[in-house]
């Protein structure tokens, strides 16, 4: 009978054994895979095979205490697109629009690693809407840019319009699926992985930055309410009825909280939170036609 009872438990200490290697293994495996990064030598590999000549940057901070990847194209002196990722991701998300031969004829295209993602800290957490606002005005002062339009996705969509009240460099913000409203913040169970200090480990950096962006950012973007009034410059939103990540109750708040006088927007009836991917062409249409006018 003693005999029976641990031929019984050897195979049962054997499957919680292959369960923990498992654990480990896709551990390891989604740390690797889930980093939402490109090198630069695969960066300048990508813009070679498109035969567009293309400059990657690090450029010092005095908010972080590494230095921030900027990837730049175009030669223009006289306007510049400048790109803002959102979470988690990276500057990548936007090598499509860098690459596109119709902005790069009037304007010098850029985007960058925001603190904690790509090669800017990468895994370092930065939740401060404020700094990250600072950081943008550090790229432009740093590349002595002329004539700015910053263009946010999601959790970018804030940080392009506080910079706004940073830089007079500014002259257009156009916001993608901006995650902006404090009331319309969505949370999802799984984001506990990243916040729980026991299985916090688990979960790859670049959503760990995220969690952490995430679960600061409904009191960031409370703090700022009364700002958004005094936004000097154009601003231009874009937003689709079926995102379910940041609800098309942020396009209505935005109506409410933005100068009516200087608003334009865009309902995208089905379109999701992925329009910078999935309406790219329009996207680079209305971008283009903010870049006309500076002219």
């Amino acid at each position: 009978m003693i005999y029976r009872n641990n031929h019984k438990k050897h195979p049962l200490k054997r499957k919680r054994f292959l369960f923990a290697l498992f654990v480990v293994v896709l551990c390891v495996f989604s740390h690797f895979f889930f980093q939402f990064r490109t090198s630069d030598k695969e960066t300048l590999h990508i813009f070679k095979k498109s035969e567009v000549s293309a400059s990657i940057k690090y450029i010092p901070s005095n908010i972080i205490s590494s230095k921030v990847r900027v990837i730049q194209t175009g030669n223009s002196k006289k306007n510049t697109v400048l790109f803002i990722h959102g979470a988690p991701g990276s500057g990548n998300a936007f090598y499509g629009y860098l690459k596109d031969s119709s902005l790069l004829k009037n304007a010098k295209l850029i985007t960058f690693d925001r603190p904690g993602y790509g090669y800017s800290g990468f895994g370092k957490s930065l939740p401060s809407i404020e700094k990250q606002a600072l950081i943008v005005d550090e790229i432009i002062q740093a590349l002595d840019l002329k004539n700015v339009i910053v263009v946010g996705h999601s959790y970018g969509g804030p940080i392009a319009a506080l910079s706004a009240l940073k830089n007079n460099k500014i002259k257009d913000i156009v916001m993608l699926s901006p995650a902006i409203d404090p009331n319309s913040e969505e949370y999802f169970w799984v984001g506990n992985f990243a916040k729980w200090k026991a299985t916090r480990w688990l979960v790859p950096r670049a959503f760990v930055v995220a969690a952490d962006e995430k679960y600061a950012h409904a009191e960031e973007l409370k703090t700022m309410e009364s700002l958004w009034k005094k936004i000097p410059v154009p601003v231009l939103i874009l937003h689709g009825k079926k995102d379910f990540l940041a609800p098309y109750k942020n396009m209505e708040y935005v109506e409410d909280y933005f100068p009516k006088t200087l608003l334009n927007s865009i309902t995208l009836p089905n379109e999701n939170h992925f329009i910078p991917w999935t309406k790219q062409q329009l996207i680079i249409k209305e971008i283009d036609s903010l870049i006309q006018n500076i002219q």
